[in-house]
């Protein structure tokens, strides 16, 4: 019986599947390429640009966290071979040959021999896609102070570092440093094949820099706001601000700077660090400076006074104290030390000092208070005609009607009213007081570091200012320039006037003094002459101007003001030339400046 049309089909079916098996069985069999004999037979390979990345990350940390697969080889390890020939099968006879197998090149610690590549050293295969290199397992800080042993995740379990290979290995990357020998130990035992870990094997020797010079006083040279009492008055206790000295007391001994002792990194190099500077501290007024043993500086008070700590200087200076109150009995008093008044200084009264000014009751009204250190007032400022000037910083129970221009910083213990505050610190009004206490009401208060008050406003509405501007220094020395050059803007018209001109060329002015007759040339000449001079101030005065208003846009930026329970309607805020109009009743807020524009936020 002949077979059936669908038994013919599925004979002729199972014909093509073996012939297609037969193929792929001899592909399998006889490789065409190289093969990496080193490699486990699955066909799984290492990660071999992570490896190289990882080994040269600025921490072991970093090396670690890569965690790639890799595969160390040993000195000697076949790496590659080429398949055996294949037999020509008769199909391939007809046409070209296909071309031979090669290896890929050899590259640093490979070596070719006998149609295979071998390893020359130990570490890390890495397959550039046309050559074979090995790559060295040590990790060396960018310090060189370390050398670690960096194992990752292995394809397979490699042969173990013996001493020798360890050896070479920090030879080959000119570690001379002696490696630990727990670590050696442990390396030489083997680690786990899956284990990614890092093996510290030696440490360098580290520099040590020098100690910085010091000073031991034997006073406390730390000068405090001053404690605020509950009703908001200065305790003037606290303040730590007048240190008596007798003559002839030791104040301070300066020690000297260490130089710094050199190191040395894993590879031999010397390494080095920074000797100690210097105390930046010398003996200002009143204060002598002597040798003392080990190389020390000894201060000694030359006369008895109060002992200050003021930009670098220890000094000492004598002291004028009121028993009272300041009133006709003393005058008006000008000295060159610390002023301390144990009363109030009466209305008409001026005090300047070339020190501190302390005050333990109240300013009135008419009084001109100016010192070169800080103003301590520990009851209040009063008066529309008081005018007070303070390099340093100043703090008082509170300020109503009066003026002040601050250096340093403002501290006020219960209220600003009606104030006029120029302050190149920060401005902090305290709710020592209670009830209403932090309050700025009225005038303008601006602050170079910014301002710290619950409230800010008045119910009444008297207009409020409160903002952030440039040290009272540079403001003041900004609008003197801009003065300046509004004057000799004035003074180069008037002389373009008067010789007929509108504005400055030079080709104008060379025509003018052409053209001028011979008895009238030399005041032509004298005219420009003094044009030229004007005109080099005015670009010299401009220049210094600009240069000033961009240092104070700088802190203007930096400034913040922050107004922690209300902010009343109608309080204006400025940052710089810029000033925006609180519109209503606000919670707490903070004001502050970017991107040339006042912005706020809400505080919590």
């Amino acid at each position: 019986m002949s077979p059936t049309h669908s038994s013919r089909r599925r004979a002729k079916t199972g014909e093509a599947y073996q012939d297609a098996a037969d193929k792929a069985s001899d592909k399998q069999a006889t490789p065409t390429g190289p093969i990496m004999t080193c490699l486990p037979a699955a066909g799984a390979t290492p990660d071999y640009e992570a490896v190289r990345q990882a080994l040269v990350a600025d921490s072991i940390e970093k090396a670690l966290a890569a965690n790639p697969s890799a595969q160390l080889v040993a000195p000697g390890e076949e790496l590659m071979v080429l398949p055996e020939p294949a037999p020509a099968k008769a199909e391939e006879a007809e046409g070209e040959a296909a071309p031979p197998p090669t290896l890929l090149d050899a590259g640093d610690g490979v070596k070719e021999e006998r149609g295979r590549l071998v390893a020359e050293r130990y570490g890390y295969l890495y397959d550039t896609g046309k050559a074979l290199q090995i790559v060295s397992p040590l990790w060396i800080s960018p310090d060189g102070m370390r050398v670690c042993f960096i194992h990752f995740r292995q394809l397979r379990t490699p042969a173990r570092v013996d001493q020798q290979t360890l050896q070479q290995m920090l030879t080959d990357v000119g570690a001379v440093a002696d490696p630990e020998p727990e670590a050696v130990k442990e390396l030489l035992e083997g680690l786990a094949p899956a284990e990614a870990k890092g093996v510290l094997l030696m440490n360098g020797e580290p520099a040590r820099p020098g100690e910085d010079g010091k000073v031991d006083y034997a006073f406390d040279p730390d000068v405090r706001s001053g404690a605020l009492r509950d009703d908001g008055s200065i305790d003037l206790r606290d303040r730590n601000s007048s240190i008596g000295v007798s003559e002839g007391q030791v104040v301070a001994t300066v020690y000297p700077p260490t130089e710094a002792t050199s190191g040395r990194n894993v590879r031999g190099q010397d390494v080095t660090a920074e000797d100690g500077t210097a105390a930046e501290i010398t003996a200002g007024a009143n204060v002598t400076a002597a040798s003392g043993d080990g190389g020390t500086v000894v201060f000694t008070s030359a006369i008895a006074g109060n002992i200050h700590v003021k930009n670098g200087q220890v000094e000492v200076s004598q002291v004028f104290r009121v028993g009272g109150d300041l009133t006709y009995e003393t005058g008006n008093v000008d000295v060159e030390g610390d002023v301390e008044i144990n009363g109030s200084v009466l209305a008409g009264f001026h005090v300047k000092a070339g020190g501190d000014i302390t005050i333990s009751g109240t300013v009135e009204n008419a009084v001109s208070l100016t010192a070169r250190g800080d103003i301590i007032v520990t009851q209040g400022i009063l008066g529309e005609d008081t005018q007070v000037v303070a390099v340093g910083n100043m703090t008082a129970r509170f300020m109503q009607n009066a003026h002040a221009m601050i250096g340093g910083d403002l501290t006020i213990g219960n209220y600003l009213y009606n104030a006029d505050i120029r302050c190149g610190g920060r401005v902090t009004v305290s709710d020592a007081g209670g009830g209403r206490s932090g309050t700025i009401a009225g005038g303008l208060v601006l602050a170079t570091g910014g301002i710290a008050a619950c409230y800010a406003g008045s119910r009444s509405g008297d207009r409020t200012i409160i903002g952030v501007d440039g040290t009272p220094t540079d403001t003041v020395k900004a609008d003197r320039l801009q003065e300046m050059v509004t004057e000799l803007d004035g003074r180069i018209k008037r002389l373009l006037r008067m010789l007929g001109i509108t504005q400055v060329e030079a080709d104008a002015l060379t025509r003018l003094i052409k053209a001028a007759t011979p008895s009238k040339r030399s005041s032509i000449i004298a005219f420009v002459k003094r044009l030229r001079t004007l005109l080099a101030e005015r670009e010299k005065a401009s220049t210094e101007r600009d240069q000033l208003l961009r240092q104070i846009h700088e802190q203007v930026k930096a400034g913040a003001l922050e107004i922690t329970k209300e902010v009343y309607g109608g309080t204006e805020v400025h940052f710089g030339q810029h000033a925006v109009t609180v519109a209503t009743k606000t919670p707490p807020s903070a004001y502050y400046y970017s991107d040339e524009q006042i912005r706020s936020r809400a505080l919590t």
